[in-house]
């Protein structure tokens, strides 16, 4: 994943195109972005397993919270799931 520095961060996903998350390397990719606990994310892929942040936003209202996310109080229309990443 590249970042503003010219550098990269490495993160591994599930490879899952129903629940894709990352299992690898997000606290490193948190902490150089200074993330928030509760951010939304939206990465770009550019080929060749290179992604980048393209933007993110600090999630203040939690019914702003995707649907699909297991943080989400519309907890009728996803599926809950916990994983270390």
């Amino acid at each position: 994943m590249l970042n503003d520095d010219g550098g990269h961060h490495r993160v591994k996903c599930n490879k899952s195109f129903v629940n894709s998350i990352l299992v690898e390397g997000w606290s490193e990719l948190a902490a150089y972005n200074e993330f928030s606990q509760n951010v939304e994310v939206v990465f770009g892929y550019y080929e060749h397993n290179l992604l980048c942040v393209e933007m993110f936003k600090e999630v203040i209202d939690s019914s702003c919270i995707p649907k699909f996310d297991n943080l989400s109080s519309n907890r009728v229309e996803i599926i809950v799931f916990d994983t270390h990443v």
